[in-house]
């Protein structure tokens, strides 16, 4: 292998040769085409393609990079545009708060991507992310796409479509997982702050903990809201929410903004709030209170101690 180092600033055309390693290639306004090797690159402007045996590794990159199948991208940080095709391989990439990659589609493999500033993640079908790290961006998994173990933190936000799959996703304070009729999802951990969304998704047997959030504009049953957790049901789209089976235990709150919650249970100090929408069932234990601002509810039972508030609007009891 034959080993360029170079200086001073190109622009035009380049390709790299598979018998060629290029290091501390500056270059702006600039088409790169890699067989070979590049090291610690600075493109501005322009387009980067690395070929079947290519290698990119601990560059700054503010072009459209393309990762053909074969070619690998190691250790730098980008802007611009990503497109990762399948075969291709991405591995410790990173988008920084000052930067902005403004598409990143991946339909090959990703390792230890982290992704900040507003980015938009598209994992097509046979796409799979490992270990991503995901702030105040976006990443949409579809059908065929797998993230696997991502961090989500403040502002990130990922969202299952059917036929995609997460696995061990956790979602961090200000963040949200959303889940798509038909979405995989497994062995997921929503902590203190964090959001799950249901899209027409169907959940049973989930336990909203303590600063939890659970976004209902699907189905939940058999549900569990403890201490400072919080339950929303409303509608989506043409749907609406529907949960069955809660039980809110004390401190906790069911909040409804449309939809339809049966079989409920407010233990002592647990909170309804039902701004629209119908309630059928609930029990009102003694020290929990259900407060109704407007829609229907029907065959409350309450309780000695319990207390239903009805008023605030069109709300309708029998």
């Amino acid at each position: 292998m034959t080993t360029y180092y170079e200086s001073g600033t190109f622009g035009g055309a380049l390709t790299i040769g598979p018998a060629d390693e290029f290091v501390n290639l500056h270059g702006s306004g600039v088409i790169v085409d890699i067989f070979g090797t590049a090291i610690s690159s600075t493109l501005v402007d322009g387009f980067e393609t690395v070929e079947s045996g290519g290698l990119d590794s601990g560059s700054t990159l503010d072009v459209e990079l393309s990762v053909m199948s074969g070619g690998t991208v190691s250790g730098s940080t980008i802007e611009g545009v990503l497109n990762v095709a399948s075969g291709g391989t991405v591995i410790g990439l990173t988008v920084d708060s000052d930067n902005v990659l403004y598409n990143y589609t991946l339909a090959g493999e990703a390792i230890g991507v982290t992704l900040d500033s507003g980015t938009y993640e598209t994992i097509s079908s046979g796409g799979v992310a490992i270990g991503t790290t995901v702030s105040n961006s976006t990443v949409f998994v579809s059908s065929g796409g797998i993230d696997s173990g991502s961090t989500l933190y403040g502002r990130g936000v990922e969202t299952v479509y059917s036929g995609g799959e997460a696995i061990g996703t956790t979602v961090s304070s200000g963040a949200t997982l959303a889940l798509s009729e038909g979405a995989v999802a497994s062995g997921y951990t929503i902590s203190s702050g964090g959001t799950l969304q249901l899209l027409n998704y169907t959940l049973g047997g989930y336990t909203v903990s303590d600063g939890v959030v659970l976004d209902d504009m699907g189905t939940v049953f058999d549900t569990t809201v403890e201490n400072g957790g919080t339950l929303f049901v409303e509608n989506w789209g043409d749907g609406d929410g529907v949960a069955s089976g809660v039980v809110v235990e004390s401190g906790g709150t069911l909040s409804m903004g449309g939809g339809t919650v049966s079989g409920l249970t407010l233990d002592s100090g647990g909170v309804e709030v039902m701004n629209y929408g119908a309630t059928v069932g609930t029990t009102v234990l003694s020290g929990a209170v259900e407060q109704v601002l407007g829609g229907y509810v029907s065959n409350t039972n309450i309780s000695s101690g319990g207390v239903e508030i009805l008023g605030g609007g069109d709300t309708y009891s029998f």
